[in-house]
């Protein structure tokens, strides 16, 4: 019997297809279904055995509650997933491997380093953590309000921001990095150098990308990083950031629009 799997629609149009694709990719072709919440950017990708339930012009809804009932009220013996945190472990491994080196050749950077996950961590990642040797090093701090996870963000000396080890994900531009834009705190990314993210951090200079396996790279940035911040240097010099601030996006959009109207 086929089951089905319920994808929330939180993020792009091109990241929750990305995921639907990834999971194409492992042979399941369960049928899907995408709760559709988004307003400014709905799910509109026409994909086989996909089905959207929009409710962006209606009331928000409520996820919890919803998918509490969904496998009741909709399918027989229905299965929901999120498969997304796992897939973010072939992102990670290369810098658990890193910074369990510099560790181990550095007892000021091993007592020093912290490294604080905020929000759903899968436990495989915190378990590879582990196995590299960073068990002390690691503290997970499960979900945390949005202000605390602000105020987190600010006071990290670098952020970290890896992105699947997808082809599809070239295009993607996470929420989260918008976040971290507004830190103003230097950023790693881990995903295609080439790709979007990669793009707007170095735009802005206010960070890099790396390839997943380009553990070289990621090392000497890692040591650059840890020696200004012994010199209390480390930050960002930043290149007009306030350009993704949702104001001046929409400021864009309007002149875009004006352009158009007048050809």
């Amino acid at each position: 019997m086929k089951k089905q799997v319920a994808i929330v629609h939180y993020n792009t149009p091109e990241l929750t297809e990305a995921c639907i694709l990834s999971l194409r990719k492992t042979g399941c072709f369960w049928p899907v279904t995408i709760l559709d919440n988004s307003d400014r950017q709905p799910f509109a990708a026409k994909l086989p055995f996909v089905t959207v339930l929009d409710n962006t012009k209606g009331q928000l809804i409520d996820f919890d509650a919803e998918l509490a009932k969904y496998p009741d009220r909709l399918f027989d013996k229905t299965k929901v997933s999120n498969f997304g945190s796992v897939k973010h472990m072939l992102s990670v491994q290369y810098l658990w491997d890193v910074l369990a080196e510099k560790c181990s050749k550095d007892s000021v950077f091993k007592k020093l380093l912290k490294i604080r996950l905020i929000g759903k961590t899968d436990e495989q990642i915190i378990k590879a953590a582990h196995d590299a040797g960073l068990g002390e090093n690691v503290y997970d701090l499960g979900y945390q309000h949005h202000a605390r996870a602000v105020d987190e963000q600010r006071k990290a000396s670098l952020l970290i921001l890896p992105l699947r080890k997808e082809p599809e994900y070239k295009a993607v531009l996470p929420g989260k990095l918008f976040e971290y834009l507004a830190s103003y705190r230097p950023i790693l990314g881990i995903g295609q150098p080439d790709g979007a993210m990669s793009m707007i951090l170095d735009s802005t200079r206010t960070g890099v990308v790396f390839d997943w396996e380009d553990k070289e790279s990621i090392a000497k940035y890692i040591d650059e990083c840890w020696e200004k911040h012994l010199e209390g240097c480390l930050r960002i010099e930043g290149d007009d950031i306030s350009q993704f601030t949702r104001r001046n996006l929409t400021l864009r959009m309007a002149q875009l629009f004006e352009e158009l109207t007048k050809k």
